[in-house]
């Protein structure tokens, strides 16, 4: 189906080419150019490039149709039927308390992590219910966390190597913390960044939507229902959206492949629709 008019506002910037199949409009009084460079391929736009502003964007294009790529969600519908097990008990640490997984699996009901507590990889961590970290807590080494409840991130939290969170609610990444290249972060649910909040690899809310403010920022291959972005928010890489909501106060897209994974996370395939998504050409948005 068409989707609805996505509206960019304000002086948010498109950086690159940007696929919708839907009309686009753009607001507010530019320069600065609202895309300075690339193609605009939309169903329609407003302004028309007859009666347009020059300088509201670099060029556009007429579409008819788009194929988007097929999801399995397969891969992270067994994780989170892994991760439930009766009779287990919450996992709070803190200070320099520190849980080695030694390449395991370990289940817990509530996951509470605080002040500069450590989990050390390999291996998955689980939880029944939410995951919450606070306070500089350290991931060292790989680690998958799994949780039937939410993922929230807060305050520094950080992760030497990449990291597979999957959670059936709300992932949330809060005040600094950093998802590194090479993540996968999954959400059955919605995602929100908050206050320079950085995620790298993959982000994928097939079912979701993702809403980054304050400086949020995600840089590399995204897949999800919809996307919000507001006050300096950035995204960076390549984005596929069945539904695209609106760009506010500054919020930026910018189509890089240099920050693309390697390859296409589980979920994807290489021939993901007619369109041949691949991990190297990853940036339609629709």
């Amino acid at each position: 189906d068409v989707g609805d008019t996505v509206n960019f506002y304000n002086q948010s910037k498109i950086i690159g080419d940007f696929y919708y199949y839907g009309p686009i409009r753009i607001y507010g009084s530019r320069p600065p150019a609202c895309q300075t460079n690339g193609v605009l391929k939309s169903t329609a736009i407003t302004p028309t490039p007859a009666t347009g502003v020059p300088g509201y964007y670099a060029s556009w294009e007429s579409i008819n149709s788009v194929t988007p790529p097929v999801w399995d969600n397969s891969y992270y519908d067994n994780w989170l039927t892994i991760a439930f097990k009766t009779g287990v008990s919450d996992l709070v640490l803190t200070g320099t308390q520190n849980l080695s997984l030694n390449g395991g699996t370990m289940w817990y009901d509530h996951i509470y992590l605080y002040a500069n507590s450590t989990i050390t990889g390999p291996g998955t961590l689980c939880a029944i219910s939410d995951v919450r970290t606070q306070d500089q807590v350290r991931f060292i080494g790989n680690v998958r966390v799994v949780a039937r409840g939410h993922i929230h991130l807060r305050s520094y939290t950080s992760f030497e190597a990449p990291v597979e969170l999957i959670a059936r609610g709300d992932l949330e990444f809060y005040n600094s913390v950093v998802i590194p290249p090479g993540s996968i972060s999954y959400s059955r649910d919605d995602v929100n960044l908050y206050n320079s909040a950085l995620v790298q690899g993959s982000l994928l809310a097939p079912n979701g939507k993702i809403t980054s403010r304050n400086n949020g920022a995600i840089r590399g291959l995204v897949y999800a229902e919809e996307y919000q972005g507001y006050n300096n928010s950035s995204i960076e890489g390549g984005s596929v959206f069945e539904e695209v909501g609106n760009f506010h106060n500054d919020s930026t897209i910018i189509q890089n492949a240099a920050v693309l994974p390697q390859s296409l996370p589980a979920g994807l395939s290489g021939e993901a629709g007619a369109s041949g998504f691949s991990y190297s050409n990853w940036r339609e948005v629709f």
